[in-house]
């Protein structure tokens, strides 16, 4: 999703005040959003610029708009997961509505207990509550620590 070349109207994230929470909320000047088609269009409108900077773009008719805006965490979150048994995989769906293959080695955790995996461009996704259940489903324990087992090998967890 890198985007680059743009010849549109350019809105700095000072300028719009718009911020993605932590939790993956939408907020202007601290009010959150609360129309559930926005948030919807927000997420899926989500970009990356050549500097790695996060916009949201629009196209309408002959214009075109990236409004910038401030990421208190990741721009990429994981809503939901599923086994792929045929291809013997996990596959995440992204608040962005993109589909992708989880690459289960890039799994970390922070000090929180965030739990995040790489996808797309190398990019952080955090894992919302419902994707971690999911995951933990396949899970299991061992000598103190989680793991995934994979294609018969023990992905640790955490």
């Amino acid at each position: 999703m890198l985007c680059s070349h743009f010849m549109g109207r350019i809105i700095t994230k000072e300028e719009s005040e718009i911020v993605l929470s932590e939790n993956g909320e939408w907020f202007h000047q601290g009010e959150p959003f609360e129309n559930p088609k926005i948030i919807a269009f927000f997420h899926r409108a989500i970009r990356k610029d050549e500097n790695g900077n996060y916009f949201l773009y629009n196209a309408y008719k002959e214009k075109e708009e990236n409004v910038y805006f401030d990421v208190k965490d990741t721009a990429y979150f994981i809503k939901d997961i599923s086994f792929d048994e045929n291809n013997n995989v996990f596959r995440g769906r992204l608040n962005t509505e993109d589909e992708v293959e989880l690459k289960l080695k890039t799994l970390e955790e922070d000090k929180r207990g965030v739990m995040y995996c790489r996808v797309l461009d190398n990019d952080k996704a955090r894992f919302s509550k419902y994707a971690l259940l999911e995951l933990s489903k396949h899970a299991i324990m061992e000598d103190d620590q989680v793991y995934i087992e994979l294609n018969g090998e023990r992905i640790p967890i955490g």
